[in-house]
């Protein structure tokens, strides 16, 4: 039986990382049509279905994929964050030509035993929903136990996996001055940061890339459930 019945919806493109034979580099595309099919699905569970973007949707499929790529189990934890924009969040907002980034970082822990469940996107979407009500409070709200967190975190905590780039960047619609648009684009600090990546479909289709470096087992586990 074909394990992507729906080929279309999942395009893997992957290579070495700088010579290192033990890590691998990959691109999938979580397109537009699951994208949508996922967000129908969670509706009942969330009051509030406007926070269920396709950046939601996208970080907490790759989330759940994440902790299973890395056997997180049991009451281990999983530390995933994503930075805010604050230029117009803040009072006053930053002047419109203001040249630079004003972000702050939110955290999302997701326990093994529930992200690794069968509802385990719903509950990685409701980890990732309560931190942007977080953001929606102002940069400074429990700012100082984020960092925290962040920087010292606890016994039986994994890795942080953070989050670079943006589906709104449109890096695809840049003309870089090298002949027309990127064909391709990668993060190349996740290979040494460990976070993802994310970016616009590069067809314009609606969907997002995921950019991931992990080993070729944890990349094996990834496919598997991110195709599912």
């Amino acid at each position: 039986m074909d394990p992507n019945p729906n080929p279309r919806s999942l395009e893997l493109l992957w290579s070495l990382v700088d010579g290192d034979s033990k890590r691998l580099r990959a691109t999938f595309d979580f397109s537009k049509e699951r994208i949508k099919k996922l967000k129908e699905s969670l509706i009942p569970k969330f009051p509030n279905p406007n926070y269920l973007s396709s950046f939601v949707l996208t970080l907490a499929h790759t989330q759940v994929c994440l902790v299973k790529a890395k056997g997180i189990r049991g009451g281990a934890t999983m530390m995933g964050g994503f930075t805010a924009d604050f230029r117009s969040r803040l009072e006053p907002p930053a002047p419109g030509n203001f040249f630079g980034n004003i972000v702050f970082p939110y955290e999302v822990a997701l326990r093994g035993e529930e992200a690794g469940s069968e509802g385990g996107v719903a509950y990685a979407a409701g980890k990732i929903v309560e931190a942007i009500k977080e953001v929606e409070k102002g940069p400074m709200a429990g700012a100082r136990g984020r960092l925290a967190r962040f920087l010292f975190p606890e016994s039986g905590q994994f890795e942080v996996i953070g989050v670079a780039g943006s589906p709104r960047l449109g890096m695809y619609g840049v003309d870089f001055g090298y002949g027309g648009r990127p064909r391709k684009v990668e993060v190349t600090s996740t290979a040494r940061t460990g976070a993802i990546s994310m970016a616009e479909s590069r067809d314009g289709s609606g969907g997002v890339e995921v950019g991931i470096v992990l080993s070729k087992e944890e990349m094996d586990v990834f496919r598997a459930a991110f195709v599912q």
